[in-house]
């Protein structure tokens, strides 16, 4: 029998192709260009302003400011009497917020060397989330009894109150201002536990967007790139396994909703290694930390994992997607910032 060697010679290089290309895709896409250590502890917020020009980052009650090439600019000690929970940006790039367990929010002047222009005053008990309403200069911040301010932040004035009966882990703003997310633990009683409000009618919650029984929604947050708002929940029992039959031991999943599509679930994914951070990469993927350590790119479109490469040594607890540079910013456990740059 005769053996074509021109066939016999394509075939070879379309298998070599095959393993080469899988290989390939084996291979994470993401290397590390910066590595920052904090000497305090764990990072417990993180945020990095609009123009990306700043990354700023808060361990125990210390702020530290930096530029995107890694360099320190600026530590701010004893920036709160306790430990800080949430860092935000205003949308300007101008002011920079925090809350911490003293319960106390801080505006910070990024303009004038992140000088401290004003506390503000009025939690009973700390707030573990605070956000800029886009294109103002108003902050919302949410309590853990239950309560969301509104403050104008030059005069420090409580410009409405929305009173709820959990606690609030996580609140987020659409970048068109046209609706305002929070998520917040829940009981079996109540169904309620991710709501939206409808910004353009006195701020009143306009719809429930989506519940489960006993589910503590633990981050929320919108897209910059399309109408979609994603959360993270968890479940302590049994609960989720009643959505997703075929994963039981499954207790949290990250949801993507379509705003424009009157709240339509896009996708679902559910992981039991999940931490409670994850964002926008673009209008179809996201980008979650995992209690291991990893990263994980998902295309949510077709529901699969596109990329996962070990960041840290221990879990992820904050993770950020920087849109102008591409960067992805991750924050570990370990007290170490990663700098991450897709090649």
């Amino acid at each position: 029998m005769k053996i074509n060697l021109k066939i016999f010679f394509l075939v070879i290089s379309n298998i070599s192709l095959l393993f080469s290309s899988q290989l390939i895709v084996k291979k994470h896409s993401w290397e590390t260009i910066k590595t920052l250590e904090i000497n305090n502890g764990p990072i417990t917020a993180l945020a990095f302003s609009p123009n990306e020009h700043y990354i700023v980052a808060a361990s125990l009650n210390t702020i530290d400011i930096y530029a995107v090439n890694g360099n320190l600019i600026k530590r701010i000690d004893n920036a709160h009497e306790g430990k800080i929970l949430d860092l935000k940006f205003s949308t300007s790039g101008h002011y920079l917020a925090s809350s911490g367990t003293d319960k106390k929010i801080k505006i910070w002047d990024a303009y004038n060397n992140f000088t401290h222009r004003k506390t503000l005053y009025g939690h009973p008990i700390p707030c573990p989330t605070v956000d800029f309403i886009p294109d103002t200069n108003n902050l919302a911040s949410g309590c853990s009894n239950g309560d969301i301010k509104i403050w104008n932040i030059f005069t420090a004035e409580v410009l409405w109150t929305i009173h709820t009966h959990r606690p609030i882990n996580s609140m987020s703003f659409s970048y068109d201002r046209k609706s305002f997310t929070y998520g917040m633990n829940n009981s079996p009683e109540d169904t309620e536990k991710l709501n939206i409000l409808d910004l353009s009618n006195n701020n009143i919650p306009k719809k429930l967007l989506y519940g489960y029984e006993d589910c503590f929604i633990t981050s929320v947050k919108y897209s910059q790139f399309t109408d979609h708002m994603g959360c993270i929940c968890s479940s302590s029992n049994e609960v989720l396994p009643t959505i997703y039959p075929d994963h039981s031991e499954i207790l949290i999943c990250l949801i993507n909703f379509d705003i424009s599509a009157n709240n339509q679930i896009t996708k679902k994914i559910t992981d039991p290694e999940l931490t409670n951070t994850f964002d926008f990469l673009s209008t179809d993927t996201l980008v979650a930390g995992y209690k291991n350590g990893k990263i994980k790119i998902w295309d949510f479109e077709n529901s699969i994992i596109t990329d996962s490469w070990q960041a840290h040594d221990t879990g992820i607890n904050k993770l950020l997607f920087m849109p102008q540079t591409e960067l992805i910013i991750s924050a570990g456990n370990d007290g170490f910032i990663k700098i991450w740059r897709n090649n």
